[in-house]
């Protein structure tokens, strides 16, 4: 049952995957929009400065700092603000929204594979040339038009203009000057430094060779997906550009910028695909949704808002069609018709100079239509986030059902003797289809609150369908409501079978005690979906624990009340966001539960197991935090507290090494191996050491058996600590991952396939290098998480279709976690690299079945002296004799 429903949510997944990413707002099929009003050119040629990763903040404090600012002297004599971003953190991406007047569109990832895009109109289809100033290497590839030129960022980058075969001085020439082409990461005072020159460069370049007044300057930022960088600065002056004036709608600015009442105007992003088309004189792309600001242009324009607003209008009809057609299965907010009634009805209010209500007009539909999208991609997106957690509460409740009938010897025995009584084979899961409605209703004993159930159940999947047909939604979204009203269903099946449990262990406090944990952690799950992470560490160690106690099912209460307790305190701390708030909080939990730990390691030698279990679940717990820590490149003391903990972990068993507990090890040791693998390239140092620390472990180990590390290994040698061929298996998973990291590149969260290591000694790599490395990288995970399974199938004696459930359980929260993020377009920055994570987590289960043999083989390898020297010398006498 587990194992047909896991793929009925796998298939749901996927299925969101290309209805989310690859069937965008942008998918019907729209002509260029040719708008029938004369709209005559302000300017020649536009000049956009860009830079990337600075916010307006860091732009507007650090240029008051600098010496004759060119930026200074742009605010005071053209106009200046903020551009509001809602892009992805990719920069081809954000530069395509740029210049097409889009917000980003989830199809856009497109782009970040190189792969053929789809087609997007864009300004730089309708200028006569384009020169790109910038690194020749920069993700912004050349188009196969003639009409692009691209040269370098440097002192003589503008001696093309003097080239009369470049002819730059014709009528629509678009300059697009990228200033963060050298590096993403570096000191703002430089990169402001560095764009300030870049501008004045740029500018008295452009001054010397045209000497005229049709120039046209517009300086932004792409932003990146931190909040304090979506605001971006925006600067304007030249040709076109009417200076502001002190009845301009002053904003609040902060003071450290030192505007001194400078009037300031705040525009997004899509906007200035819009005003470069107004300036230029060439038509607007057909699916920008930006609005023409008239307060930035020095003429009236009414013209120009008039086509701003056709092509607005064209763009709305375009969707309404494609909606019709159901290209587009959107269950729009209100109704598209009106809007366009309503647009309509103010091209006369336009004709007549009103311009500044024909923009109102403009901000409320474009909200309509962003709100639309939005709606499109939280559509799914909160669906599947409720399909999903209440999966995991019902596959949670199953395994701790099997756990509790596993170690509890009485329920067993009392299970037998009903089915004795019966006359059937009862086990746990007869116990269920007591609970159930026979297919053929009859013959079955069930109880009055399975029929409940059942009932209820039905009745709501026949409401359900009416409501959606008379609604007119997708069918999809009926296959949602019902699985969703399933997947209640079993769970109030499995709270029923939990209580059923309960009941024929009444007298077993402990059996209560792991159920309320259980209660505890599904409404945590339903109630805060962004702990999701750490109450599925708090159940990890709840299922652990009660199998961990198997042989003693007498616990003493004084142990287990403060090991909960510690462990949801420590858990939920690790959650919050704000780590520098808590510090003093945290690091006091920690010494507490340290002193705990110490004591009744000392007092009670006979629960060692279950305090280096609770330990190495701990520092996992805090491990698992990186990835998402680094990948808003903050936080970084926690870093130092995840390695001092990882980094002792492998010592924790010389002092207790008791037996089993190796198995444990490997379970979070290998769990947090890919988390360490896929977080940012300094934790490559991290695992080096880790791997020395598990080097010094696996000689004390051997040193303890009394045999040299350098001796050959027998697989079958046991001794009272633990198997030689598990201290071997433990150190190749660390080598593997370390060396595939080293061999690979020590990788960055946002260039997964990037090889920055090899990069830095200027390697050329082929393409057929790069893609054996990057394989192997990913296979480092694989074969680790392999390890997982396979450790896991031995301690609970798990058969190969239970491995299958087991695999499926595990990637499907992988697949939960990773879904968590995606949000929608409008909202959510990281929309393209969630794409990769979300693919990814969906595919793990099959990598995994994949590399089984690998992993086999790489897991079994001698390192023999012996061996290695009797290798050695028969190469050397193989290459004497040739």
């Amino acid at each position: 049952m587990i194992f047909w429903f896991a793929l009925i949510v796998h298939s749901v997944l996927f299925y969101s995957v290309v209805d989310i990413y690859f069937r965008g707002m942008y998918d019907s099929v729209m002509e260029p929009h040719t708008c029938k009003y004369n709209v005559s050119s302000l300017s020649k040629r536009v000049v956009l400065i860009f830079g990337d990763h600075m916010g307006a903040d860091t732009f507007y404090k650090e240029s008051v700092n600098l010496s004759n600012s060119f930026a200074r002297w742009i605010m005071k004599n053209g106009v200046w603000g903020v551009s509001h971003i809602s892009h992805p953190n990719n920069s081809k991406a954000k530069f395509q929204s740029l210049v097409t007047g889009t917000n980003y569109d989830g199809a856009g990832f497109w782009a970040n594979l190189n792969l053929p895009p789809r087609f997007k109109e864009s300004v730089l289809d309708h200028v006569n040339k384009v020169v790109y100033i910038g690194d020749r290497e920069k993700d912004f590839k050349r188009p196969s038009s003639k009409n692009w030129t691209t040269v370098r960022l440097n002192e003589t980058s503008f001696d093309l203009l003097k080239n009369p075969n470049y002819n730059l001085s014709e009528d629509k020439v678009l300059f697009l000057v990228d200033t963060a082409s050298y590096c993403e990461y570096v000191n703002p005072h430089y990169l402001v430094h560095y764009t300030d020159w870049a501008i004045s460069h740029t500018y008295w370049s452009l001054k010397d060779a045209f000497n005229d007044s049709a120039t046209t300057y517009i300086i932004t930022s792409l932003g990146v997906d931190n909040t304090s960088l979506t605001e971006t600065p925006f600067l304007a002056f030249g040709a076109g550009i009417r200076k502001q004036t002190s009845d301009a709608s002053v904003k609040n600015s902060s003071e450290a910028w030192n505007t001194n009442g400078l009037p300031r105007i705040d525009v997004n992003q899509t906007d200035l695909a819009v005003l470069i088309s107004t300036l230029l004189g060439v038509p607007i792309p057909s699916r920008s949704n930006g609005i023409l600001h008239q307060t930035l242009l020095d003429t009236k324009g009414r013209n120009a808002v008039l086509c701003n607003q056709e092509q607005l209008g064209a763009l709305l009809e375009s969707e309404s069609r494609a909606i019709k057609r159901g290209l587009i299965t959107l269950f729009p907010l209100e109704p598209v018709k009106p809007n366009l009634t309503r647009l309509f009805e103010e091209q006369k209010s336009v004709a007549e100079g009103n311009l500044t209500h024909a923009t109102d007009v403009f901000l409320k539909i474009t909200s309509f239509y962003l709100n639309s999208l939005s709606f499109y991609r939280n559509y799914f997106c909160w669906t599947l986030k409720t399909v999903l957690v209440s999966t995991f509460i019902v596959w949670s409740l199953l395994l701790l059902c099997n756990i509790l009938s596993a170690v509890n010897p009485l329920v067993t025995k009392r299970v037998e003797q009903e089915s004795a009584a019966l006359g059937k084979n009862l086990s746990i899961s007869t116990v269920w289809s007591k609970m159930t409605l026979n297919r053929k209703f009859c013959n079955r004993n069930y109880t009055m609150l399975g029929i409940f159930w059942d009932v209820s159940a039905i009745l709501k999947a026949c409401l359900i369908t009416i409501f959606v047909y008379f609604q007119n939604w997708p069918l999809h979204f009926l296959v949602y409501l019902l699985m969703f009203d399933a997947i209640w269903w079993k769970v109030c099946k499995s709270l029923s079978i939990v209580l059923v449990i309960f009941k024929e262990r009444a007298n077993y406090v402990e059996v209560g005690k792991w159920i309320g944990i259980s209660v505890l952690g599904a409404l945590v799950m339903v109630l805060n979906i962004q702990y999701l992470r750490s109450v599925g560490f708090m159940i990890m160690i709840m299922t652990i624990t009660p199998y961990r106690d198997r042989n003693s099912c007498n616990t003493p209460s004084y142990i287990q009340t403060p090991w909960f307790l510690s462990s949801l305190v420590m858990i939920l701390v690790i959650a919050l966001n704000d780590f520098i708030m808590w510090n003093i909080p945290k690091l006091s939990v920690i010494s507490w539960i340290t002193f705990i730990a110490v004591y009744l390691y000392f007092k009670q030698p006979t629960i060692r197991d279950s305090l280096w279990t609770f330990s190495m679940l701990f520092a996992l717990a805090i491990v698992s935090v990186n990835p998402l820590i680094e990948y808003k490149h903050t936080n970084y003391t926690n870093q130092v507290i995840s390695w001092i903990l990882v980094s002792t972990v492998p010592f924790f068993p010389i002092m207790a090494s008791q037996e089993g507990i190796y198995r444990i090890f490997h379970i979070c040791f290998a769990l947090a191996c890919p988390a360490l693998i896929m977080t940012y390239y300094q934790e490559s140092m991290g695992l080096l050491g880790f791997s020395v620390h598990l080097l010094c472990w696996y000689a004390i180990e051997l040193l303890n058996e009394g045999v040299p590390p350098t001796a050959a290994i027998e697989p079958q040698q046991t001794s009272s600590y633990m198997t030689s061929k598990d201290i071997r298996f433990g150190f190749l998973l660390v080598v593997y991952a370390w060396i595939g990291i080293f061999l690979s590149g020590m990788m960055h969260p946002h260039n997964f396939f990037n090889l920055k290591f090899l990069k830095s000694f200027d390697n050329d790599i082929s393409l057929s290098e790069s893609i054996g490395l990057n394989l192997y990288k990913i296979s480092i995970p694989c074969i680790i998480l392999h390890s997982v399974f396979q450790t896991i199938s031995k301690v609970f004696g798990l058969r190969i279709f239970s491995q299958i459930e087991v695999y499926l359980f595990l990637n499907t929260l992988a697949g939960l976690f990773f879904f968590l993020q995606v949000g929608n377009d409008h909202e959510t920055p990281e929309a393209d690299q969630n794409l990769f994570m979300h693919i990814a987590a969906q595919i793990l289960s099959i990598l995994m079945v994949v590399v089984y043999p690998i992993a086999s083989l790489l897991t079994t390898l001698n390192f023999s002296v012996k061996k290695i020297k009797s290798y050695a010398r028969t190469i050397v006498m193989k290459v004497g004799l040739k």
